[in-house]
């Protein structure tokens, strides 16, 4: 096998359906092969060491690296994928990760979390999915697809006391959450309620309905190709009270655009809110006035803006 070419830290590129990718880019260096790099090492009991991401190869093949810009916390594989948690540099070229723990989850690279104890903001499309309780009635918000609790630390923080209900299917995930990325806190305080299985089953529901429902379904890179499917939404509409709503990431997936427009023909839409991602978000029911608008936190306004009709939506930014 001959070197592979590895870039050293620069920008932050995103993988084109659904979080962001760990591709860095700048100039490149060859570190040798696989049996020629240094191993993952551990600094001063803290599980961390400096990596650099392989462009040729995936987020969680990773290799020492004196400069790079974040650390891994921990990595290990579960039977569905490799799970890696790194930690971002306070001084990271990308402000949306600087400072940050994140979750990366399978071949694709993308990160599918992001934490940081005391700026919940992320800057990416976790904030729109945090409106969600403030445009339904009270009442538990499932979370499908909860990976390690982004939009749930969103939510508990500018909600207080909204009680939600996530469900992820690697249960692997749940440990290394609560280690890094403070899932435990969530849960403890009962603010959230964590189950293992498919989000999409018939019992991923509560008695009663939800109030409304945040869909956030990936696996390699791309959205589950169930959700193309109308009697999927249709099904999921059946799992709200009276008044809920679904707020979906649909990255730029055309074919779910239309499934869900089917399924829920009110159904609203926004463009990306961070020009390194594609990931276009659906908000089902009748659109949100100005008013109630009006009425959200302060740092989440700058979501509240550019919501359109979803099938009038421009998909060519």
């Amino acid at each position: 096998m001959g070197t592979r070419q590895l870039r050293q830290p620069g920008l932050y590129t995103a993988v084109r359906d659904g979080g962001w990718c760990c591709q860095l880019a700048s100039r490149f260096q060859s570190l040798g092969t696989a049996s020629q790099r240094p191993p993952l090492t551990r600094q001063n009991s803290r599980r961390t060491c400096r990596i650099a991401a392989q462009q040729t190869s995936t987020a969680y093949d990773v290799v020492y690296a004196s400069d790079a810009p974040y650390y891994v916390l921990e990595q290990q594989k579960s039977m569905l994928q490799k799970i890696t948690v790194v930690k971002f540099a306070d001084n990271h070229v990308m402000k949306e990760v600087a400072g940050a723990t994140a979750l990366i989850l399978d071949a694709s690279g993308s990160i599918h979390s992001l934490y940081r104890e005391n700026t919940p903001i992320t800057g990416s499309y976790w904030d729109i999915g945090s409106l969600l309780p403030g445009l339904v009635p009270d009442g538990p918000i499932g979370i499908l697809g909860l990976g390690a609790g982004t939009v749930p630390h969103l939510m508990n923080h500018f909600w207080p006391g909204v009680k939600m209900e996530g469900w992820e299917l690697d249960p692997k995930i749940y440990p290394v959450a609560r280690d890094h990325m403070g899932l435990q806190q969530l849960e403890d305080s009962g603010a959230l309620v964590c189950h293992v299985g498919d989000a999409l089953a018939e019992d991923a529901a509560v008695s009663g309905g939800f109030a409304g429902i945040v869909v956030d379904l990936f696996a390699e890179g791309q959205v589950l190709p169930a959700l193309q499917q109308v009697e999927v939404w249709k099904q999921m509409a059946k799992k709200l009270k009276p008044g809920g709503r679904v707020l979906a990431n649909i990255s730029d997936n055309r074919a779910l655009a239309e499934a869900v427009l089917k399924a829920f023909p009110e159904a609203q839409g926004h463009v990306p809110i961070n020009a390194n991602t594609r990931n276009y978000v659906a908000l089902t029911g009748p659109p949100v006035s100005e008013d109630v608008w009006q009425t959200f936190p302060e740092q989440l306004k700058y979501c509240t803006t550019g919501w359109q009709p979803l099938q009038d939506l421009s998909w060519d930014l």
